[in-house]
């Protein structure tokens, strides 16, 4: 069971790394963002390159990339050590802190720009399934049959 859960992690992180990280190229002006602009509530250009698309100069995007990164790896390496409650520890924590953030970037597109990106949206499902699933890691005493 345990490994199945990370597998699943493994896959959504995979998402996260792409989602962000086409989000940092249509940041940087290397990618379309066309699609994801619907109308005035669906606007990813209002969020992902207005003042709130960067945190101390840092692109939001690229921290996406950084933590989805993490999680990636935390997951495989986890794979090749099911019983290590450490690395479960991590997952958990690390995912927790990427639901707080990606609760943040909610509030604000929310209540203050009052527009929402499609792909951050998207990163928000993936960041919530990968929290879930990462409690479900860590309360996974043994590592069990595959």
């Amino acid at each position: 069971m345990k490994r199945r859960l990370l597998m699943a992690m493994v896959v959504l992180s995979a998402f996260g790394v792409i989602i962000s990280g086409y989000s940092l190229l249509q940041k940087q002006g290397l990618a379309s963002g066309s699609f994801c602009t619907i109308n005035a509530t669906f606007d990813c250009d209002v969020v992902n390159k207005g003042p709130y698309g960067s945190l101390f100069g840092v692109p939001v995007s690229l921290i996406g990339v950084v933590g989805y990164g993490l999680l990636l790896i935390g997951s495989v390496m986890h794979l090749r050590s099911l019983s290590d409650r450490l690395l479960s520890g991590f997952l958990l924590v690390s995912s927790t802190g990427g639901l707080g953030f990606a609760l943040y970037l909610t509030g604000i597109e929310a209540f203050v720009l009052d527009t929402y990106c499609l792909l951050c949206l998207t990163s928000q499902a993936l960041i919530l399934g990968l929290f879930t699933l990462s409690v479900a890691v860590f309360k996974q005493k043994e590592s069990g049959p595959a």
